[in-house]
Parts: C-alpha cells; structure tokens; sequence
C-alpha cells in the first residue's frame, strides 16, 4: 500500500496555529479514514530535522519519523 506523508509549514501569521488546532480536534475522526495525526507530545522538531538531514529516515527504527509512522 502506498503511503503519502504531507508536511505542514507555514511562517507566521499564516493561519498554521488555526490548522493545527483544527488537525488535533479532529484527529480521531481523520483515523478513522486512514489518515493519521501525531500526538501534540511527540516531537515533530525531531521529524523535520531527521526528514532534512537523513536520506531515508523512515527505514532507520531509531527516528522518530519511524516511531510515530513505521507501525502503520
């Protein structure tokens, strides 16, 4: 099964908090549909620095990336 991994940025003033909080609302229901939405406590510095400085961390099991999407 192809997997698809998008990645939301934004600078500020760009509506990012407003999406994020919308994203962690309806996070149980976007499961439902396959799509998933890392907990707020999880990293996510960690995953943009491992997805800008390693070729393929979702191979490498000590990345965070692996740790929150490897097991789907």
């Amino acid at each position: 099964m192809k997997r698809s991994l998008y990645i939301h940025i934004g600078t500020h003033k760009t509506g990012s908090t407003a999406i994020q909080s919308f994203l962690t609302l309806n996070k149980n229901i976007m499961q439902e549909f396959g799509v998933l939405y890392p907990n707020k406590s999880e990293n996510h510095y960690l995953i943009t620095k491992e997805l800008r400085e390693k070729e393929k961390p979702f191979l490498d099991k000590e990345t965070q990336l692996y740790k929150i999407f490897g097991t789907l």
